[in-house]
């Protein structure tokens, strides 16, 4: 990347543009939001798979649970009805 400045060339050279994942040191690839409120996390697709499995185990475990937003407080019957994932 470069970029022009008063007739000068400046090269950028590694410049860090990665949103880091919300549960640990590295670089997060997609966005968890809610669906009514936009709330969200920045998480790699590890930990999404954690997040998820984590939720589905809580809910198979029950026999009448629902999954709440902690920001706005509806609710969903799925991981997937609550939310929304959405690739950065």
């Amino acid at each position: 990347m470069s970029v022009l400045l008063d007739e000068e060339t400046v090269v950028l050279d590694s410049l860090d543009f990665e949103v880091p994942c919300n549960r640990g040191e590295h670089a997060a690839e997609v966005m968890v939001r809610c669906r009514s409120c936009g709330s969200g996390s920045m998480l790699c697709r590890d930990h999404l798979a954690k997040v998820r499995q984590r939720v589905e185990e809580f809910l198979a475990a029950r026999a009448f649970a629902l999954c709440k937003c902690a920001d706005c407080g509806d609710f969903g019957f799925t991981f997937d009805e609550l939310v929304e994932v959405v690739p950065l």
